[in-house]
């Protein structure tokens, strides 16, 4: 990937999204704590040895550019960054606010359909959803995705994951995955908190979920159980030798 280096929003104030476009949970509304919250998940990337100043990373589920909000703030000079998310008005936000400003940085709408956070939507298919190119990216990062997302098209965006990463790059994500639990399950009950509305919450048995990892192409690398803020386990994956 290209060298073009993103600028540190620091210099000139802070960009935060407003907070009607801040998901997860109620006291990300607060400034300083959803600044932190980006921060947090800066340094989870950092600290796992998954980002440098060389590293091109795609965002998908980027909402308004937390993410990209909180690698400038730890790490200035990254590289290349790429969002995608299928809420449009978050994803205009960000270009509008941040990549307009930023020539290392661009944001995408995916127009495909979710229940939850963009019921009008295309239907899901194993097509080319991403555009991106072939093995252009360094890591992809779904933070909160899979969480939202049932099984067939958890299959069609690791497709698409194992389509655009390189040969050395790798995979950073969050879902709810559990031992001794049914293979699928939306909104389960008595599960950590209580879930309402469509795919507040999917969680998928550990066993089915890793083979479908590896079915698409990946090995796991790391593992860490209900480790996020939100109790979600995370896994550093890497692409299988083909």
């Amino acid at each position: 990937m290209g060298q073009v280096r993103l600028t540190n929003p620091f210099r000139s104030g802070t960009r935060l999204p407003p907070p009607a476009l801040r998901s997860g949970g109620p006291e990300l509304k607060d400034d300083r704590v959803y600044l932190e919250s980006a921060r947090r998940s800066a340094r989870v990337l950092i600290d796992r040895g998954l980002v440098n100043e060389e590293t091109s990373i795609l965002d998908i589920g980027c909402g308004p550019g937390r993410l990209l909000i909180g690698l400038r703030a730890e790490l200035p000079d990254v590289g290349p960054y790429t969002g995608l998310d299928v809420d449009a008005v978050k994803i205009a936000w960000a270009s509008r606010r941040l990549a307009s400003t930023d020539p290392a940085a661009q944001f995408f709408h995916l127009n495909l359909l979710n229940e939850r956070y963009n019921p009008i939507g295309e239907r899901i298919a194993r097509a080319r959803l991403f555009p991106v190119p072939d093995k252009t990216v360094d890591l992809a990062v779904l933070i909160s995705v899979f969480s939202h997302l049932r099984l067939q098209d958890v299959i069609a965006y690791l497709a698409e994951i194992r389509r655009v990463i390189g040969a050395t790059g790798g995979v950073y994500l969050t879902a709810f995955v559990e031992d001794g639990v049914p293979a699928e399950e939306e909104n389960p009950s008595s599960y950590l908190r209580e879930w309402s509305g469509p795919l507040h919450c999917v969680r998928f048995a550990r066993d089915l979920f890793d083979e479908t990892l590896r079915d698409a192409g990946f090995v796991i690398r790391d593992f860490r159980h209900r480790d996020t803020p939100d109790r979600q386990s995370s896994y550093v994956l890497g692409p299988a030798a083909l």
